[in-house]
């Protein structure tokens, strides 16, 4: 983004995507999100993240190199006053400090690739009979493949229950 380049039109544009309140509350993007519930920004045919454009159009240097993080970790805000920019490292180490971080993978439906829900889990183990409820069936039951069913059975796979 060039400060030359943008026009006061863009910046209006913008802001019609804002959910503006107080500038200690969070302004949440109305438009467009990306996969992750980020908001993005279309200028000049170029996508941006909404809360960079939104820091750049408050003035501030906004380098491609350093990220843009949230003091309120709210994906869709675009209050500059909840905005500073860092580096990976930087993000990272905020995230820690707060708690947010995860270690090893995530388990279960906390998982979004689960295709299996806890409830669904607990019926495989307490109904698999190899007859009645053989893996074939199961695994038709709950639209996955025999080897899912399987791991279910054998604690490969949600360990945890």
């Amino acid at each position: 983004m060039f400060k030359d380049e943008v026009q006061e039109k863009d910046i209006e544009r913008f802001y019609k995507y804002v959910d503006k309140r107080a500038d200690d509350e969070c302004w949440e993007w109305q438009g467009t999100l990306d996969y992750h519930g980020y908001g993005v920004y279309s200028l000049k045919r170029v996508l941006y993240k909404a809360h960079r454009a939104s820091l750049f159009f408050s003035g501030n240097d906004v380098p491609s190199h350093l990220h843009c993080c949230h003091t309120c970790d709210n994906p869709r805000c675009v209050n500059p006053n909840h905005l500073w920019m860092g580096t990976v490292q930087d993000n990272m180490r905020d995230r820690q400090n707060k708690g947010r971080t995860r270690t090893g993978h995530l388990h279960g439906e906390d998982n979004t690739g689960a295709k299996l829900t806890e409830e669904a889990v607990l019926f495989i183990r307490a109904n698999y009979d190899g007859k009645e409820y053989s893996q074939t069936k199961l695994a038709k039951m709950f639209g996955v493949c025999k080897t899912n069913i399987r791991n279910v059975l054998n604690r490969k796979s949600w360990k945890h229950i």
